[in-house]
């Protein structure tokens, strides 16, 4: 899925969502994530005023309590190195509600890419 906001482009897409037994599905992810890729790309829009050309990748993983709750919130991986950017989806993702479920689920790597358009 590829999503523009201006000049800007945020893709989102779930690479694994290593769910335990009885956790959230990845399609009950999915719909939560790409609610709030609004408030995503505002993190990523504020980074590139600061860094005009800033692209790349950031994986995020975290847990989420039975109660919807995101716990354990951290970056997998980044290939865009703005720590100003990584902390503002972090804090933004920590304020996210999933589902409540019977078990808890892990989110081992969710990838945000951003770039550019042309």
């Amino acid at each position: 899925m590829r999503l523009v906001a201006s000049a800007l482009a945020i893709a989102v897409a779930l690479a694994a969502a290593d769910a335990r037994a009885d956790g959230l599905s990845p399609d009950q992810v999915r719909r939560v994530v790409v609610l709030h890729v609004a408030i995503v790309r505002a993190c990523y829009e504020l980074a590139v005023q600061r860094t005009p050309g800033l692209q790349g990748t950031i994986t995020l993983s975290w847990d989420v309590t039975p109660r919807g709750l995101v716990e354990h919130a951290a970056i997998a991986s980044s290939t865009v190195h703005d720590a100003t950017l990584e902390k503002c989806m972090l804090d933004k993702l920590t304020t996210w509600h999933f589902p409540s479920n019977d078990a808890p689920t892990h989110i081992a790597a969710y990838p945000f890419v951003f770039a550019a358009s042309p």
